[in-house]
């Protein structure tokens, strides 16, 4: 299993009030894309590392978890009978593919995508902050305000630990260990710690599902993790029967819980390309710029190669369209916001940096706007969520 966290330097992690349904609307969405059951078994969740906004951390261990779900490609499984039970789902990675995704990740640690992705683009970046903040100045000062001070947070996947540092900073928790499996990001975390809180903080290079135990943990943080989870269940149970404290404690999610390689339904790829036709036809003269997006040829909105987003990272978005519900086996939501991207992260991809004039603002501002009404009515599900989860009653 895996994580990945994204853009920590250009958006802080600020909270809003607000509820997302995931029932009817979650059903039309699952019901136009294709799913099938399968019957696995196996064991091991395997994988590690990230870049300048992106990090890892693996959970390994068995799966015991019935259902059908979105199928993920065939290198991506391994199939076996359980003996206890029949019908059991595991993801899992072989080495070769796990050392590939260790390998992408180590070498672009010191890079940045240029160019046109969403969370270079300012009113994106205060759009999605905005979302989260609602009443609070921040995600810090949501977190202390709504859940109180925290007497110690684990932090899984933490990268170069500059959430964190925000976190122990506002005072969200008095002392902080975070993990990760990539030990140039640990350094890095470890190097940005100041003195007067190196004995607040550490960063550790650990696998979280075999090192971690003792419910010493009364905040656990994941941002942009679980979709490149493949044992999701495993990772659960660990945080309910092994990591959280017994009581009092919350597990903070910011999280990709849209489509799995990001192939949208047919419904969703119409709803983009409509609104594209809107905005050429209003804006004719940018028609070559918003045409730089390889997934828009001005007659239909495609979605990303699926066979390429494996090859590139296959854990990439895994069982991402599975993560509420399986959370929802072992933990109790207790606070659900919508934060969209439905549209945001694709429908100008490789054009955001083409879109920073006035009118191109103008024009990234219908898009927003746009893709939350279709949460609104209920035409989609949030691709993007901010919960916070707590242990059964």
């Amino acid at each position: 299993m895996l994580k990945i966290r994204k853009n920590p330097n250009e958006i802080s992690r600020v909270v809003s009030s607000g509820a997302l349904s995931y029932n009817k609307a979650e059903a039309r969405r699952r019901k136009k894309t294709s799913t099938r059951p399968l019957i696995v078994l196996g064991v091991i969740g395997f994988a590690v590392s990230i870049y300048s906004y992106s990090h890892f951390i693996i959970f390994s261990n068995d799966c015991q978890q019935l259902g059908k779900s979105d199928t993920p490609p065939k290198k991506a499984l391994v199939i076996a009978k359980n003996s206890n039970k029949e019908n059991t789902t595991v993801y899992t990675l072989d080495d070769a593919s796990a050392q590939k995704i260790a390998n992408k990740w180590d070498k672009a640690r010191d890079t940045f995508v240029t160019g046109g992705a969403w969370h270079q683009h300012p009113l994106v970046v205060k759009s999605y902050k905005q979302r989260l903040a609602a009443n609070s100045p921040n995600f810090v000062a949501h977190l202390l305000e709504k859940y109180g001070k925290r007497q110690k947070c684990l932090s899984i996947g933490c990268g170069d630990g500059g959430i964190e540092l925000e976190m122990v900073k506002g005072g969200v928790y008095e002392t902080m260990r975070g993990v990760d499996l990539s030990p140039a990001r640990v350094e890095t975390a470890n190097q940005a710690v100041p003195e007067e809180l190196k004995g607040k903080m550490e960063f550790l290079v650990q696998n979280a599902e075999k090192d971690l135990n003792g419910q010493e943990y009364d905040l656990v943080l994941f941002t942009h993790a679980l979709h490149h989870i493949f044992d999701l269940e495993s990772m659960s149970r660990a945080l309910r029967d092994r990591i959280m404290k017994p009581k009092d404690v919350i597990l903070v999610l910011e999280e990709y819980v849209g489509p799995v390689r990001w192939q949208f339904s047919d419904h969703h790829l119409n709803l983009m390309a409509d609104f594209l036709h809107n905005v050429e036809s209003k804006f004719p003269h940018y028609t070559e710029k918003i045409r730089q997006n390889p997934l828009w040829d001005g007659t239909k909105f495609v979605p990303p190669n699926a066979e390429s987003v494996e090859q590139d990272d296959p854990s990439e978005t895994i069982r991402s369209n599975e993560i509420v519900s399986v959370l929802s086996d072992h933990l109790s939501l207790i606070e659900d916001v919508p934060l969209g991207g439905n549209f945001f992260q694709w429908i100008f991809h490789n054009v955001y940096n083409s879109l920073t004039d006035e009118e191109g603002t103008i024009i990234v501002k219908m898009m927003l706007e746009a893709k939350m009404k279709t949460i609104q009515n209920g035409d989609l599900t949030s691709d993007y969520v901010f919960q916070v989860w707590k242990l059964p009653s």
